[in-house]
């Protein structure tokens, strides 16, 4: 592939059938980790796989991170630790939240904040180990939201520069 040396390599799992929510996950995980290198502390802390699953048209796929490489598969292996449920529209508004700080989604108090909020409570969007696992879906949440987030560097601990920001 065409990625620098050290990077993050995002790749499916079956290159021939790829789904359209996997296809899109890899795109915007490959756009996102461009300048971020192996041993990123936000990557290191999802250490679960993470299910994606699309009520629109059925279309699923789970998201495990590396070392070095991401895996995208086109369906629910395992069955994932976590689960992220909901239509397009509700997937699509999750990934616009904005994160700051350590656990602090400031994003909630925008419209998009209003609409995933809604859909969890109306359940159309259904985010299953949020409880068990939070940790795992906030930093998940940092490293593909479609807004590049500035301040990362809470609990996620997203590097500024060269250097690492400790707890």
């Amino acid at each position: 592939m065409g990625s620098p040396p050290g990077a993050y390599v995002v790749s499916h799992y079956d290159p021939a059938t790829v789904s359209t929510l996997a296809d899109t996950m890899a795109t915007l995980l490959s756009v996102n980790l461009a300048g971020r290198r192996p041993g990123d502390r936000a990557i290191q802390r999802i250490r679960r796989p993470i299910g994606l699953r699309s009520r629109d048209d059925g279309a699923t796929a789970t998201i495990v991170f590396g070392t070095h490489q991401i895996v995208i598969s086109n369906a629910l292996i395992n069955q994932p630790p976590v689960l992220i449920e909901g239509g397009s529209d509700e997937l699509a508004a999750l990934l616009r939240l904005q994160l700051r700080g350590a656990l602090l989604p400031v994003g909630l108090a925008t419209r998009d904040g209003a609409r995933v909020l809604t859909a969890i409570v109306t359940r159309r969007l259904t985010v299953r180990g949020l409880l068990r696992h939070p940790l795992t879906i906030v930093c998940f949440l940092a490293v593909a939201s479609l807004r590049p987030v500035s301040a990362l560097n809470g609990f996620c601990g997203a590097p500024r520069g060269d250097t690492h920001r400790r707890f």
